[in-house]
Order: structure tokens, then sequence, then C-alpha cells
């Protein structure tokens, strides 16, 4: 049986700092996005894309940073050494990439249309342009009935 105090080996080690590291940038990241929401800023209120971004980011970086430091208090004990490292660095990896996805596809959106796609209602499809939506009158019959529009 494996002592408790067994000390972890260095890629355990740098998985467990990493996840104190992703905590320490993503809890102040929410605290950051909740006084932007009290205080009504602009750009924050610009694209609700955006907004689900930004808070996808910081909820899969604060998750994502606890299942590091899961990963480093139950490494030693379930896993083989061999094992370990390549697992730790996948973890890393991905406790990475996730969030960064988010956030930078959040930071890429500028403006939003009135339409996200195209706004469906029972008598005619509307197409979005830049501006507004506008009946389309080449959509077939077929596409009229698929769904109501959303606002």
């Amino acid at each position: 049986m494996s002592d408790a105090t067994e000390t972890p080996d260095d890629s355990t080690r740098r998985t467990v700092v990493f996840g104190f590291f992703l905590l320490a940038v993503f809890v102040p990241m929410g605290l950051t996005l909740e006084a932007l929401h009290a205080l009504k800023v602009p750009a924050y209120f610009g694209s609700s894309m955006r907004r689900e971004m930004w808070t996808l980011a910081h909820a899969h970086g604060g998750i994502l940073g606890v299942l590091c430091l899961v990963y480093g208090s139950v490494a030693g004990r379930w896993l083989s050494a061999p094992s370990r490292e390549s697992i730790a660095r996948w973890v890393r990896w991905g406790a990475v990439l996730m969030p960064l996805g988010s956030c930078s596809a959040g930071s890429g959106t500028t403006r939003e249309t009135r339409c996200s796609e195209s706004c469906w209602s029972r008598s005619a499809v509307w197409r979005c342009s830049s501006r507004s939506c506008a009946p389309d009158s080449t959509a077939g019959e077929r596409n009229r009935r698929l769904a109501p529009c959303g606002g």
C-alpha cells in the first residue's frame, strides 16, 4: 500500500500549480464580468455572443482549474508513473485551450446583426442583412414552415 504522505512527481506538481493559476485567473474574471454587467458597460452589452463566450470561458476555466487540483490529489494513488506524465500534460493542455477558445471567440465578436441567422415567421421567411431583417421572397414553402421567429 502506498504512503499517503508520498511526494508527488514533477508533472503532478505542475498540474496542481497550474490548477491554482487557472483559479487565480478565472475567478477574478467572473468578478470582472459581474462588474461589467452591474455597470452596464456598452462594450460588454454590445454583443450577446461576447457575453456568452466570456461567461463560458470563465466557467470552463474555473471548473478545469478545479479538475487540475483533483487530478493532482488522486493521480499518485490511482495512476501508474509512466501514464501520469502523459495524462497530466493532456489535462493541462485541455485546461488552457478550452477557456482560451471561448475567450478569443468572444473577443473577436465586434458587432451583431439583429438576426443571428434566418428569422422565420408563419407568413414569411426573413433574410438577415447587416442592417435589418427583410422578407425573403426566394424562400420555398418548405422553409416557411420550419420554425417560428425568435423575435
